[in-house]
């Protein structure tokens, strides 16, 4: 798969979009099991938004392209369990470039080694490419994958980022694993205001979210209502 033609802004393809585990089963087969993984193909590159199970699909649909971005929301485990998988992160013809905040004290680079550490994995990241790059965005814009990416913390246990993605003219918001309130939700849809796509945690129906808050996550109504707004 090679990026856009010039003159598209970007396409969107869900690898993964669920939250907290994989499931499989007869149930999952309209939406797929894997945990989040967003890639945003623009006219100059590609941008992953997050590395969760739904990663392990990509190298079949974007080959073995020059360069990679990959932008991690945050640390939770769901979010990085496809990483170790990743073949691209160990071709000699690919560079990946790992976009991560500052989370707990630890680095992106220090929160993948911990993941892929004895006994949790044999194989640690001394085996990716040693054209992998890792960078810290912490409050900052920054250029990946052909867009301009505008990181906003979001409000999830241990935090997690928003991204506002701007390439060829159009603008798409990622906004996982975020619960809503009054304050954040208000602050959220300011963030979003005037995107042309906006990708929203909808983990539970209201009924359920009751029984759930303080979890971290959002509606499929709240996100219709920010979506309005």
């Amino acid at each position: 798969m090679q990026a856009l033609k010039s003159g598209h802004a970007f396409k969107v393809t869900f690898f993964g979009t669920r939250g907290s585990r994989p499931v499989v089963g007869n149930s999952v087969l309209k939406y797929g099991g894997d945990t989040s993984c967003v890639l945003i193909s623009t006219a100059d590159g590609f941008i992953v938004f997050d590395a969760g199970s739904g990663l392990c699909k990509l190298s079949e649909y974007v080959g073995v392209p020059q360069e990679l971005s990959l932008v991690l929301s945050h640390a939770h485990v769901d979010h990085l369990l496809g990483l170790p998988s990743l073949s691209l992160m160990r071709h000699k013809d690919c560079k990946v470039k790992v976009y991560g905040r500052t989370r707990g004290g630890l680095t992106p680079r220090m929160q993948i080694d911990a993941l892929m550490s004895p006994p949790l994995w044999p194989v640690s990241t001394d085996s990716f490419s040693p054209q992998t790059e890792y960078h810290c965005y912490e409050d900052k814009p920054f250029q990946a994958g052909g867009g301009l990416v505008e990181p906003v913390e979001g409000n999830h246990p241990n935090g997690c980022t928003i991204f506002r993605v701007t390439a060829g003219g159009k603008r798409l918001v990622y906004c996982t694993d975020f619960e809503h309130n009054t304050e954040d939700s208000a602050r959220l849809a300011q963030f979003a205001a005037g995107c042309d796509l906006l990708i929203y945690d909808g983990q539970f129906t209201d009924e359920e979210y009751s029984k759930y808050m303080g979890w971290g996550h959002s509606t499929m109504e709240e996100g219709g209502s920010i979506g309005k707004a």
